[in-house]
Order: C-alpha cells, then structure tokens, then sequence
C-alpha cells in the first residue's frame, strides 16, 4: 500500500495525466467559471467555482475530460491545498497552457469538453465533490499542427465573476471631503467655499447670480458726482474778515493813545 502511495504521488508530481479513484458517488455542488471565458490555446486560464468545497475534503484539483485526452481525464491542476476552502468560492489556475496539454496527448482540440474540479480526501484520490463546466475548442482542420490557431468559449455556469462584475464601485473621497467632514456653515462638502455678501445664492435664468454680480457691480462703480459742499471755503473767508476786523481795531486804538 505505501509502494502505490509513493507511486499515485509520484505521477501527481511529474505531470502525471489520470487521477486514480472513483467519482461514482460525487456530488456535483455547483459551476465553475472559466477565466477569461474566451481565449486561445496560449491563453493562461484560471477557474473559479461556485462556492467551496464541503467537509470532510482536505484537497482540491482539476481535470479535463475530451476528444484526443485519458479517458480518466487530463489533470489540469495538481490536488492541493494552496487554492482549497470550505467558506468560499476557490479560483485556481491551470498548471499550464492548453497547447502543452495538445502536446503532450498528440491531439487538436476540437469539440466539447468537460471541465471538473474535485473535491479529494488529503491524499488526493478518493473524490467526494465536484464543480462542473464545459468549453468548446476549434483547431484548424483538427490538426495538432495547427494547435497555436486554436480557439475556445467556456460557459460560466457558476455566476462568481459575473456578480463581481456587475457589484457597485465604491469611490473614496478625498481627505476632508468625506460624509463625517465638518462643513463650514452655508457651505457644501467637496464645494469650494463662497464669500459671503448677505446677497441671496440665487442663479438667474441666465446663469448670472444677482447677489455676486450686484456685489461686483458696486464694488468697481464710482459713486455718482453730486454738488460739490463749499462749506471750507465760507469758513476761510469768515476767518479773514475776523482777522481784517481785528487789526482794523488794533490801529485804532494805538493812533488814540499817541
């Protein structure tokens, strides 16, 4: 039992094709979504179940099953429990490239194939899960020649990416802007704060704000000229009639006295 332990190990590790074991008595828990859902055979791919697995699995991988492949499949991710869970979807990418898989089974893709990803005990090879899906590969003339013109869709049957997708964006504002930001009094958050002129904010129908433009208005136009006040110069000329009037008196009284 350990010799074939070592041996089933050995082959998960050097790129072995088949996971041995039986998927007779598998759950099918959900989809998987295959990233990017259309590509080519150079494209790196990564999948993304619908939900995790359930307990008592310790490990998770992938496999492939189709035209040209082992008839027990081609393992396209190892078991491992680097992408594992039990709460929460799981995205694992593919070990390699579809080319190499082409490659390495002397096959064009061609047709429908069905993708797992299997939900395994710790050592790997007794399935208890697993999430399905399907993509359909186009080879020129079904040549592995023609392998690098090779084209697929996937279809998404577990709705992960496309409800992240469509999930709304939140923006954060910047420093001082956001909704428990004090505002100055009359001002709005994220505005740019008005000089106040105790004029109403109010625009007019042609854009123009009467208060602010009021306000300018004033501030550049003179005041009107009106009659100009000549009360300085009855001022001067009472003053000198005084001074005339005094040293009129003051000769008087000096010629009376000689």
């Amino acid at each position: 039992m350990k010799i074939r332990v070592l041996f089933l190990a050995a082959l998960i590790v050097g790129g072995g094709f088949v996971i041995p074991g039986s998927a007779a008595h598998a759950d099918t828990l959900g989809g998987i979504d295959v990233v990017p859902s259309k590509g080519t055979s150079e494209t790196p791919i990564s999948v993304v179940t619908e939900r995790g697995c359930s307990t008592p699995a310790k490990r998770v991988s992938a496999v492939l099953y189709g035209k040209g492949l082992p008839a027990k499949g081609q393992v396209v991710v190892a078991p491992n429990e680097v992408g594992f869970s039990t709460t929460r979807p799981m995205q694992l990418p593919l070990s390699n490239a579809f080319v190499i898989y082409a490659q390495r089974n002397s096959t064009g893709l061609q047709g429908t194939y069905r993708l797992k990803v299997l939900c395994t005990d710790r050592i790997g090879i007794t399935v208890l899960d697993e999430f399905v899906t399907t993509m359909n590969w186009r080879t020129p003339g079904g040549s592995l020649k023609n392998i690098e013109k090779a084209t697929y869709t996937a279809k998404s049957t577990a709705g992960v990416v496309a409800a992240l997708a469509a999930a709304p964006k939140v923006s954060t504002p910047p420093p001082g802007q956001g909704p428990g930001a004090p505002a100055s009094p009359g001002v709005t958050p994220g505005a740019s704060p008005k000089a106040s002129t105790g004029l109403p904010d109010v625009e007019a129908p042609d854009g123009s704000n009467p208060g602010t433009d009021k306000l300018v208005t004033n501030a550049s136009t003179p005041p009107p000229a009106g009659p100009q006040d000549r009360t300085p110069w009855f001022v001067v000329g009472a003053s000198l009639l005084a001074l005339s009037a005094a040293a009129a008196l003051w000769f008087r009284g000096r010629r009376t006295t000689s």
